[in-house]
C-alpha cells in the first residue's frame, strides 16, 4: 500500500485522494495512474465521478444565478436545504452531546463521526492506497 492513513468521514478521505492525485501528477511512478474525472467548465479534477457530479452542481447554480452561500463562511451550496443544514454547524445550539468527552455538536452526523474517532472506527477508505 502507498500509505496507511484512515479517515472518520468522507470529506477527509476526498481531501486525501486529491493529495494523491496531485502527487502522482509529478511522480515518476509510471504504473500509478488514478482515474481522474475533469470538470468541463473549469480546471478541477476529481477521483470520483460522484465528486465531479457534486461539483458540477455549483456550475449549474452559477448559470441559474441561484447560489446559496453561507453567511458565516465561504461555503456555497446548490440547494437551500443544504445551506440550512450547514448553517446549523455555526449555531451555538449544539444539542448532540458526546457521552465520552462532553463535546457537543449541532448535527447528529457530526456526533456520529466524532464517536467513530473515540472507537477508532474509520469507515471511509481511500481506493488508491487503502488509507481510511
Amino acid at each position: 500500500s502507498v500509505c496507511d492513513t484512515r479517515f472518520t468521514n468522507e470529506i477527509g478521505l476526498e481531501r486525501h485522494e486529491i493529495i494523491h492525485s496531485e502527487l502522482m501528477k509529478n511522480s515518476t511512478i509510471s504504473n500509478y495512474k488514478p482515474t481522474s474525472y475533469s470538470c468541463s467548465e473549469c480546471d478541477s479534477n476529481f477521483l470520483k465521478q460522484e465528486s465531479l457530479a457534486s461539483h458540477m452542481k455549483i456550475h449549474k447554480t452559477e448559470r441559474q444565478s441561484k447560489i446559496f452561500q453561507c453567511e458565516y463562511c465561504d461555503r456555497i451550496f446548490s440547494r437551500q436545504n443544504l445551506l440550512t443544514r450547514h448553517t446549523k454547524t455555526h449555531s451555538e445550539n449544539k444539542a448532540h452531546k458526546c457521552n465520552l468527552c462532553e463535546k457537543t455538536f449541532a448535527l447528529s452526523g457530526q456526533l456520529i463521526d466524532h464517536l467513530n474517532k473515540h472507537k477508532g472506527f474509520k469507515p471511509h477508505v481511500c481506493h488508491i492506497c487503502k488509507k481510511a
